[in-house]
This record gives C-alpha cells, structure tokens and sequence, in this order.
C-alpha cells in the first residue's frame, strides 16, 4: 500500500481542503500519513468554507442572471435529480464521479480531481523555470475585488463577463504576475444577522447565507510590484496578497469548492476557472 504524507497549512480557512483530500486518498486504499497534527477548530467562526457547503447549512444566493455555485445540481442535464444516474455508485470499492462541477454529488471530487491535475501543472512549470536559471518564488494567492456598482455591469451576459475578465488579467500581468489560474466568485459568506464575513462575525448563534460580493481569486507566479496589501490597484480593484503557499493544491481546491459558473442556454456551463 502507497503512503501520502500531507503537509497542513496555517490557514484555517483551507483546513477542510486537507480534510477532504485525506478522505479522498483514504477511499483509494492509499494510507495518509500527516506531517504534524491538524489545527484546533474551537469556534463556529473558524470553519471553512468547505466544511459550511458540506454541511449545507447555507441560504440559496441571490438569483443573479444564469449565474450558479458550484454543486447546484443542473437540471436540464441531470433529469431534474441534480446528480447523474451514476453519481456515487460503488465500483469494486470506488467511488463513481462524473466530474461534473454542476453535480450536487460529484462537486467536491471534482474540484479535488482538478485541483491536483492544475497544482502539478503549476509546480512542474515552476521546476522548469528553475532549471533554467530563473529566481522564482512559490506560488502567490491573490484576491482582487472590482467595485461591485461596475462590474454588475459585465455581468448580464457571458461575454461581457469574458470583456471584463481581460481587464482582470491584465491588472495582474501589471502586478507582476505572469502565469496561473483565475476564478470567479459572485458571492461570499456572510452572517444574516450582523452582516459580517464568518471570519468577522462574532453572533452566538450566527445564521450563514451567500450574499453578493462579486471577487477573483488568483494562484499564480510571479512578484507583486507597487501594490500595497487592501488598496486599490490603477484599474480600480481592492487587492489582497494571501501569501506564498508551497502546495498549491489546498487554495486552489478551496477556490473551486465555491466558484461561480454560468449556465448557457442549453445547459452546458461556462470554465470554472482559467
């Protein structure tokens, strides 16, 4: 039997990332070995967004055009059921996924089986770079949040989205950031009662929903240059660096156990990144 050593991180906000993958390797017969204990989750402030979508504790988002979360079960291609026929199904001890990021079963594998196929991606372009000679750091998380007055703007079609996603790249080719992924985020995790983050709200009982707080998350290489942390970048969009991170597997999973992605008109759905 094959061991996988798996590395926890700092950020709390990831740590059911590493929950989920550890599962999903242990399905596989594969035996985990952790590098040191987990972090201690004491308060409902601390759990992750993952672990909130696995429970399902959360409101419907607001209705927003042909926009979805991820996981919201498509019903003109899944017979109204949200799930394909073979979602789940046990196949000599494996699991069946469609790998579909609009399934209501298959959502989390398949935001696990992306994750690892872009991390490798990511890291095997990183050594190359190495090799060759260049100084290149670890892989950068960078939050870009638009005014959300002007990018509702852009979000009435899919390809006035794609107009203002241009600009997005652009802004962080600007910064310094020169290859990676992006993803869309229309909406955040917010406390109904005081109207804060869950990592701000501080309610005894707090009542979660998805609220409208359109965002990019981005995993990428390169430097950040002449941008501060939370301030505003020349094309008018508040940046938030999240770090350095040597896997790049735990943000980008997190980042597509959530992400936003539009239904066409026959059902087929737009990238949940790029």
């Amino acid at each position: 039997m094959s061991t996988h050593i798996f590395e926890f991180i700092e950020d709390v906000s990831e740590y059911t990332a590493v929950v989920y993958a550890v599962e999903e390797e242990e399905k596989r017969g594969v035996k985990v070995q952790l590098s040191r204990e987990p972090p201690k989750i004491e308060t409902h402030q601390h759990f992750s967004t993952i672990e909130l979508i696995k429970q399902r504790i959360l409101e419907n988002p607001e209705n927003y055009y042909s926009w979805h979360i991820v996981g919201y079960g498509n019903r003109k291609h899944t017979q109204n059921k949200g799930f394909r026929n073979s979602c789940g199904t046990q196949h000599f001890g494996i699991t069946s996924t469609c790998n579909k990021f609009d399934c209501s079963k298959c959502f989390l594998a398949t935001a696990n089986n992306r994750a690892k196929q872009i991390s490798e991606k990511i890291l095997s372009y990183r050594n190359f770079r190495i090799n060759q000679g260049y100084e290149i750091s670890h892989p950068l998380h960078i939050i870009l949040s638009p005014n959300p007055s002007h990018i509702k703007r852009f979000l009435n079609t899919l390809a006035n989205f794609k107009v203002y996603k241009k600009v997005m790249i652009n802004t962080l080719k600007n910064m310094g950031v020169h290859t990676g992924i992006i993803s869309f985020h229309l909406w955040s995790i917010i406390c109904f009662h005081c109207g804060e983050s869950r990592y701000e709200c501080s309610c005894e009982q707090p009542h979660y929903a998805y609220k409208s707080h359109p965002h990019f998350h981005c995993i990428g290489m390169g430097y950040i240059e002449n941008i501060k942390n939370n301030e505003y970048t020349p094309s008018g969009m508040v940046m938030i660096n999240a770090g350095n991170r040597d896997n790049p597997y735990y943000p980008i999973f997190y980042i597509l156990s959530h992400a936003s992605i539009w239904e066409k008109e026959n059902g087929n759905l737009s990238h949940a990144y790029d």
